[in-house]
């Protein structure tokens, strides 16, 4: 009858409150929710999930976040992930990656580019790997399934702050490799993170499986404890 339990507490019937309706003193002092019917409580339930559902696809985009460029040439990489190694997969077949200036690295600046990178993702062109990325556009990478890396080259003639949007985290399509890095082979870290910026170390850490990603990400390093999701021994 919505009585709620804690030891050696005392129910105190409120009046005012709703029939059925106790607090306890000495526990939570909050009131227990009323017996509602079964169906108010589906659709309140429902009514929230359909809330929490539109705020979560408002963007096209799973990640983001700022970069300082220089001038020079870069490469986007995707790799197939999963284990064992012989069965490594994709996490999707394609990725929409859209790179635009905007005016300093600060999340605000990403903020404002929001329209921009909109506009982008509807005007995405396919790519291939080995065919250059717009560095002020939307690229569909279409990634090689004969490849377990598929590369994407990426020429940046103005040095300055920029924008990266992907429309799914770029951890899913990470296994040993950064998913960008300078002519060197350097990584190239982000500035400011919009959302599904991630921690590095690729030969240490074990990802959290996802519904994409059933398992644990694995290298040729040694096995890994997914128990503990922390480290692979060396």
């Amino acid at each position: 009858h919505g009585f709620r339990t804690c030891e050696s507490k005392r129910l105190i019937r409120v009046p005012r409150l709703r029939k059925h309706t106790h607090i306890t003193r000495g526990c939570e002092n909050t009131p227990t929710l009323p017996n509602w019917p079964t169906d108010m409580l589906s659709i309140a339930l429902s009514l929230a999930l359909l809330t929490a559902q539109s705020h979560a696809s408002s963007d096209p985009w799973e990640w983001s976040s700022t970069f300082t460029l220089s001038a020079g040439s870069y490469t986007w990489q995707s790799q197939k992930t999963g284990c064992p190694l012989t069965a490594q997969a994709y996490a999707d077949a394609t990725m929409i990656v859209a790179i635009i200036p905007i005016d300093n690295t600060t999340a605000a600046a990403l903020t404002a580019g929001e329209s921009d990178a909109t506009a982008a993702f509807n005007a995405a062109v396919n790519k291939s790997p080995g065919e250059a990325l717009s560095a002020n556009g939307g690229n569909n990478l279409v990634f090689d399934n004969s490849l377990s890396t598929s590369t994407f080259p990426l020429t940046i003639t103005t040095a300055g702050s920029y924008g990266i949007y992907a429309q799914h985290g770029v951890s899913e399509f990470e296994h040993d490799e950064h998913y960008l890095i300078n002519s060197a082979g350097a990584d190239v870290e982000a500035v400011a993170a919009g959302g599904g910026e991630h921690a590095h170390g690729h030969a240490t850490s074990c990802v959290t499986p996802t519904w994409k990603r059933p398992d644990c990400s694995c290298t040729a390093a040694g096995t890994i404890h997914c128990e503990d999701r922390l480290q692979i021994p060396p």
